[in-house]
């Protein structure tokens, strides 16, 4: 299902909310076993716990 942003949502909302609500769109339009769904679904878990997710935070998990 499509989400309908408003001007005042883009606004207001934190940038990980809205970056969550299209992964979840995205999602929903794949099936759950294809890899891009897999992959999608990782990273909307990883910004729900508040990791973050920069090129910075992978380097420290290696």
């Amino acid at each position: 299902m499509k989400k309908h942003w408003t001007i005042a949502m883009l606004k207001t909302w934190p940038d990980e909310d809205i970056i969550q609500g299209v992964i979840a769109e995205r999602m929903s339009e794949l099936n759950p076993y294809a890899p891009l769904h897999q992959k999608l679904q990782q990273i909307y878990n990883r910004l729900e716990s508040g990791e973050k997710l920069t090129r910075e935070a992978e380097n420290e998990k290696v």
